[in-house]
């Protein structure tokens, strides 16, 4: 499963079904460089929102678009359909749409 992702092992008790679908997902995706899965702790990639502690995406990725590289990264948060509409997921996708590039959905 991980011919892209930078790192060879990711703990089975560090993610969910939900991140083993998007790991996987990702790694299948042909648009896709690479990516890791951000593991969980304070010296690890983190995005500063509006409150006071720093969100941690799930994963991070590299894309491409018409077979060319982008500096364009993506941060994925997994969420299951339990969590949709609750404050934690409506507050990190608030904060992902002041972070989106101007002129993307």
């Amino acid at each position: 499963m991980t011919n892209k992702s930078l790192f060879d092992f990711i703990p089975e008790d560090q993610q969910n079904s939900y991140e083993r679908a998007v790991a996987l997902c990702l790694d299948r995706d042909e648009n896709v460089l690479w990516w890791y899965r951000n593991l969980v702790g304070e010296d690890s990639f983190g995005i500063q929102g509006y409150r006071r502690h720093r969100l941690r995406p799930d994963f991070v990725a590299q894309g491409r678009i018409s077979s060319r590289p982008h500096h364009l990264v993506w941060v994925i948060e997994s969420k299951g359909k339990h969590l949709k509409g609750n404050e934690d997921s409506e507050y990190k996708r608030d904060v992902a749409r002041l972070l989106r590039r101007p002129g993307t959905p």
